[in-house]
């Protein structure tokens, strides 16, 4: 069905940004890939690479996985695996450590096969951006990898990757008519408490299946929810229906 037969607004007064850790991306798979493949290049179980990121997390302090780099994780891991005095002429290298992490298959596996056709055909008709919050090199390397890149990169200007998405300061400057699909449930309560402000913006709860067990807590009933990006559009087509 495309854009015209849905009922979907055209002339892109409106735009998407959105989100991309367990939104577009499965990062719980994906990050699965890449520590296996740490784990096989180190002759480590799994469990042991995954206790070495978590204190790699708990390191970075309060909200630790929007600070993550892949980088500083493998120079934390060999740090914990191989200390100096130990270091051997042929111990594995950080470079190429990297690359088992990093490897694209990883990211193009994981990604919601959903996600390009619908983006696809809201870019006809929206403007395309994104609303994450994370190390930007890394949230860039995602949506490159994955191929979303060319979808948004025509619209710089909404790219927004930032640090710390939920100040009342970052959500105050959005732009009006931003439709904004996204996992996190306090985020989601964030920018739903904004719109009944007055603020011009329409939060959508992507119930990806990580949250299978979560609802929405009293008082946001009637937040838009999604489980899948196939509902995007008539999701947005009823969020235009109402703002006329």
């Amino acid at each position: 069905m495309n854009q015209s037969e849905r009922g979907l607004a055209t002339g892109k007064r409106w735009c998407v940004l959105n989100d991309i850790d367990h939104t577009m991306l499965n990062t719980t798979c994906c990050s699965q890939y890449s520590l296996e493949a740490l784990a096989a290049a180190l002759n480590v179980s799994v469990p042991r690479i995954i206790e070495i990121r978590d204190s790699y997390l708990d390191s970075l302090g309060p909200r630790g996985g929007v600070k993550f780099h892949p980088k500083g994780f493998i120079k934390y891991l060999l740090q914990d695996l191989f200390p100096t005095q130990t270091l051997q002429k042929n111990s594995p290298t950080a470079w190429h450590l990297l690359e088992k992490y990093l490897e694209e298959k990883f990211f193009q596996d994981s990604l919601y096969p959903e996600v390009p056709l619908v983006l696809q055909e809201l870019e006809k008709c929206m403007i395309l951006g994104t609303f994450s919050e994370g190390v930007f090199a890394w949230q860039m390397y995602k949506l490159c990898c994955t191929n979303l890149w060319p979808f948004f990169k025509p619209n710089i200007s909404h790219v927004h990757i930032l640090p710390n998405k939920r100040t009342d300061q970052v959500i105050a400057a959005l732009p009006d008519r931003a439709i904004i699909p996204d996992d996190n449930l306090h985020v989601i309560a964030l920018l739903w408490a904004a719109k009944q402000k007055g603020k011009d913006i329409h939060p959508i709860w992507v119930q990806r299946e990580h949250l299978s067990d979560s609802s929405l807590p009293d008082g946001y009933e009637a937040i838009p929810t999604i489980t899948s990006y196939e509902q995007l559009p008539d999701t947005i087509v009823e969020i235009q229906k109402a703002a006329q």
